[in-house]
């Protein structure tokens, strides 16, 4: 295998994340282009199917993917301009791509020719499909997520991990953890995202607990004001999920604090976050 010198872990390209910001590769600042990954296959294969992931905040622009056989020689299995990557598009700007006359592959090369930024390019990850891989279980530890709702509010929800393998079965050990006295929606977190331009983009955490929930941002002035900003939906979801919010038509007030703020039927719920300011004119 051969990375980049600099920039983040290369193996988040290939660790079968998408979607996650702590799994993007982003690049050193002011790379040297072009940016050049070479993976090393343990068997032949024949490419079938290829899917490139873009970075939704520092998307990479030219790209190419291409195959080395044995004897060196490169082929190119997909060569074009990725769609440029959003904060509210996350994984959902990709290519795909299904090959037909694809050769055997000892290598894949995957080059960033350009990017939309200066500052920096990057990928969400890369996918390759195709025929000979040979597979070997992953021994390293992994997560897994699962989210269940429908829970009756104010109890205690039991729970555990379950292990099946060749029909035995591991359970883990047993943990609670109290549910919500109320349906009123709870905002788990809030993140300012690493800003492109202006306004900046938050990636905010909650839990519509089931009922129609609405999710705005305000500034609380030093006088007692406060300005609104517009309002997105959250969904019914009974589960959390995460939502972009960017506080457009907001001032930048020396002294203002600006508040995320969420309200069902039931209730609101509201977070304290981080916002640029400049003094007052």
């Amino acid at each position: 295998m051969r990375f980049p010198p600099d920039g983040s872990d290369p193996l988040l390209l290939t660790a079968g994340h998408r979607g996650y910001d702590d799994a993007l590769w982003t690049s050193a600042p002011a790379p040297d282009l072009p940016q050049e990954f070479v993976w090393e296959l343990k068997t032949p294969v024949t490419p079938s199917r290829i899917q490139i992931n873009q970075h939704p905040y520092w998307p990479a622009c030219d790209v190419e993917l291409l195959g080395e056989d044995s004897t060196g020689d490169r082929h190119i299995l997909w060569s074009g301009t990725m769609p440029e990557g959003r904060p509210d598009r996350k994984g959902h700007s990709y290519v795909l791509a299904y090959l037909t006359a694809a050769a055997p592959a000892c290598r894949v090369i995957l080059r960033i020719l350009s990017g939309y930024h200066a500052q920096h390019c990057g990928l969400d990850s890369v996918e390759v499909f195709g025929d000979g891989a040979v597979f070997t279980p992953d021994g390293s530890a992994c997560s897994v997520l699962e989210e269940v709702g429908g829970l009756t509010p104010g109890a205690t929800a039991y729970y555990r991990a379950v292990l099946e393998d060749g029909g035995e079965q591991i359970g883990g050990d047993v943990a609670s953890r109290a549910v919500p006295q109320t349906l009123a929606p709870v905002i788990e977190s809030v993140a300012v995202l690493e800003r492109v331009g202006n306004p900046p983009c938050y990636a905010v955490r909650a839990n519509a607990m089931g009922l129609e929930t609405e999710v705005w941002g305000e500034l609380r002035l030093a006088d007692g004001g406060i300005l609104e900003g517009v309002k997105a939906s959250l969904g019914s979801q009974p589960t959390g999920r995460h939502i972009y919010y960017s506080p457009a038509g907001l001032p930048e007030l020396e002294g203002a604090q600006f508040h995320l703020r969420a309200r069902n039927v039931a209730g609101e719920a509201t977070a304290r976050a981080p916002f640029p300011c400049r003094p007052a004119t």
